[in-house]
């Protein structure tokens, strides 16, 4: 699970405990419910923090089910069954601009429908979904972006430790991100003031 190899196994780790925080953080937004421009803030916190949580399980079981490798390898095997695998480079380039072509305007429209999240959560968001397009670049196996990935020693390779970073950039923010006590207390009052109206 997670990988043949060590880091693989810290990676799927990691993207579980990613994911079960960014929940917790959702969770958090979702019980306060401040009145005005507050309650928008804290609507949009919970949905980013939802979709970051969510990501994180994908990238999870994408590690746990070799999902990456298997489609490396179906490249591979229609690269040469095809008769392209010696000029797969042209092949590779025409994946690699189409997949950023695609992923360009789905992460600014996200990114814009979650404008009001708050740096802590947008942070988080923006990795998450720049981490979807850095196992992308890997799954096309590029030979140029290959080679400037798979620089390093042993498990210590550029590709491994972008991956970790992010996944702790993410974590972090996460396990940080909390309401504002105003918050908290706007939420209280608003509950307080529906009750007495009933």
């Amino acid at each position: 699970m997670g990988g043949a190899n060590p880091f693989g196994v810290l990676a799927f780790a990691g993207y579980l405990l990613a994911m079960l925080l960014s929940w917790m953080a959702a969770v958090r937004f979702a019980r306060v419910r401040p009145a005005g421009r507050a309650g928008d803030q804290a609507r949009a916190r919970t949905l980013t923090w939802a979709l970051v949580g969510l990501s994180m399980l994908a990238l999870a079981l994408s590690k746990a089910f070799h999902v990456e490798a298997a489609i490396t390898e179906h490249f591979r095997l229609s690269a040469e069954h095809g008769g392209w695998y010696e000029d797969r480079r042209s092949e590779q380039a025409i994946y690699l601009i189409a997949g950023l072509g695609f992923a360009t305007p789905v992460l600014i429209g996200l990114l814009v429908l979650c404008r009001k999240a708050g740096e802590a959560a947008l942070l988080a968001f923006g990795v998450a979904l720049c981490l979807f397009v850095f196992v992308g670049l890997r799954m096309v196996s590029y030979h140029d972006v290959d080679a400037m990935l798979s620089a390093g020693v042993g498990q210590f390779r550029v590709s491994n430790m972008v991956e970790l970073v992010g996944i702790v950039v993410i974590a972090v923010s996460a396990a940080a991100s909390r309401p504002s006590s105003s918050w908290i207390s706007s939420s209280v009052s608003s509950h307080r003031g529906r009750r007495r109206s009933r």
